[in-house]
C-alpha cells in the first residue's frame, strides 16, 4: 500500500496544495473557505499526484538506470496499474474542478493535457524543464483564479517559483545524465553540457533578487522576509553544490522550495 503513496511522490502534490492556498489568499479569498476553494486545492494535488505517478510509469526504463529503488523499477508496483491509477487521478482532480468556476477547469484541463504530454513525450526534450516548471509554478495561478483574476502580486510569486524550479529541475537534470544518455533524451542539461550549473545559479539569482517585491509592494508581511533568510542561505549552499554533488543540491533546492511556500503564508500575517 505504501508503495502506491510513495509513486505519487506527496511532499509534491502537498506543496502543490499549499501553493493554491497561497495564490488563493494572495487573490482575494479570505476565510471561511468555500466548497470551491476545498475543491480547487483538491483537484491540484490529484492532478499532480497522477502526473508524478505517470512519470514514473513513462520513465520506468530510465529509472532502472538512474533511481532503481522507485516502485515501478523494485517491483512493488506493476507499471499498467501505475499507469491506471495516474490517469484515474487526473480525471478526478478534472472532476472537481468542475465545481469551481469555468476559468479554472479550463486551466486544469489544459494543464492536464499537458502534464499528460510532458511525462509521454516533452519531458525528453529540451523544452521538458521549462514545461515542468510551469507545471509547479501555475498553481499559484490557478488559486489566484478563484475571484476569476490574477493578481499583479500572484504574478510575482509564479515568477520567482518558475525560475527556482527550472534551477532546480536544471541541477536534477544533471544528476539524471547517464541514464538520460543511455535512453538518447536530450533534454536542457545535456544540452547545456558542462554550463547546466551556471544556467541553475544564474536562475536562482534572479529569482532570490525579485523575491523581496512583494514584501516591498506591501502585499506580504515581515516575516516574508525573516523566513526569505533560511532560502536565501539553502539556495546560495545548493548553488556551489550543483557544480561537484547535484543530487544533494537538489534535494536541498526541494527544501527551499518548502519553506518558500511557509514564507508565502507567514507573510499574509501582519
Amino acid at each position: 500500500m505504501f508503495a502506491w503513496i510513495e509513486i505519487t511522490r506527496p511532499s509534491v502534490w502537498i506543496l502543490s496544495g499549499f501553493a493554491v492556498l497561497v495564490g488563493a489568499l494572495l487573490g482575494g479569498v479570505a476565510p471561511p473557505f468555500s466548497l470551491p476553494f476545498f475543491a480547487a486545492v483538491a483537484a491540484v494535488m490529484l492532478i499532480t499526484a497522477g502526473g508524478n505517478t505517470l512519470n514514473d510509469y513513462y520513465d520506468k526504463e530510465i529509472d532502472k538506470v538512474n533511481k532503481p529503488e522507485r516502485p515501478i523499477p523494485s517491483g512493488r508496483v506493476s507499471d499498467v496499474g501505475a499507469r491506471l491509477f495516474g490517469f484515474a487521478l487526473i480525471i478526478l482532480g478534472i472532476i472537481l474542478a468542475a465545481f469551481t468556476n469555468v476559468y479554472m477547469l479550463a486551466f486544469a484541463v489544459v494543464n492536464s493535457a499537458l502534464l499528460i504530454a510532458y511525462n509521454a513525450k516533452i519531458k525528453r526534450t529540451v523544452t521538458g524543464h521549462p514545461v515542468d516548471s510551469w507545471l509547479a509554478a501555475s498553481s499559484f495561478l490557478f488559486g489566484s483564479l478563484l475571484t476569476n483574476s490574477i493578481t499583479p502580486t500572484v504574478w510575482i510569486i509564479f515568477a520567482i517559483s518558475f525560475l527556482s524550479n527550472l534551477a532546480r529541475e536544471t541541477v536534477k537534470g544533471i544528476e539524471d545524465i547517464a541514464g538520460d544518455k543511455k535512453a538518447r533524451i536530450r533534454t536542457l542539461a545535456i544540452l547545456l553540457g558542462e554550463y547546466a550549473p551556471h544556467t541553475a545559479a544564474a536562475l536562482i539569482i534572479v529569482s532570490l533578487i525579485i523575491a523581496p517585491i512583494p514584501y516591498l509592494l506591501g502585499a506580504l508581511g515581515v516575516y516574508y522576509i525573516v523566513l526569505l533568510v533560511p532560502v536565501f542561505i539553502l539556495n546560495l549552499y545548493s548553488l556551489a553544490l550543483s557544480f561537484s554533488d547535484p543530487a544533494k543540491a537538489q534535494k536541498l533546492m526541494k527544501i527551499g522550495m518548502f519553506v518558500g511556500i511557509f514564507a508565502f503564508l507567514a507573510g499574509l500575517i501582519k
